[in-house]
């Protein structure tokens, strides 16, 4: 997040901490947590501090299942309804599987999903392995 001089501009970029966003605009916990309710945790000072200090918006939009693109729209119209800011949103080159990445990207996070939850169930941890060394082959 880099602030311009003169009106008040910031970028928001995959990049951009969470924490500097809720510092700045500490309404935006309720903007992502009406996005997804994953992001109830923000709600949590220690949990927003902790978490919001390591997680960008990629990794926020990959966690919450929503696209970054959508999650950084839905922040920058929060934030110019609010406070009449307008922040400019950088566009995400090549968003990578793991922040979205479309429909593949969705399929290949809910396999993960799959391959997590059948290890907690018991599965041969060697099956799992193979499971996901298929899964990332192509990564």
């Amino acid at each position: 997040m880099s602030a311009k001089t003169g009106n008040t501009r910031l970028e928001l970029t995959p990049g951009t901490k969470i924490l500097d966003l809720l510092q700045t605009y500490p309404f935006l916990v309720e903007t992502l947590i009406g996005l997804s309710p994953h992001f109830k945790a923000l709600k949590s000072p220690v949990m927003r501090n902790t978490l919001g200090r390591v997680a960008t918006l990629q990794r926020a939009a990959t966690m919450g299942g929503v696209s970054l693109e959508e999650l950084m729209e839905t922040i920058a119209r929060a934030v110019l309804e609010h406070t009449g800011e307008t922040l400019e949103v950088a566009a995400p080159a090549g968003e990578p599987a793991e922040a979205g990445g479309g429909e593949e990207g969705a399929d290949k996070l809910e396999t993960l999903k799959g391959i997590i939850l059948s290890l907690h169930a018991g599965e041969d941890p060697e099956a799992a392995k193979a499971r996901f060394a298929e899964l990332v082959r192509d990564t």
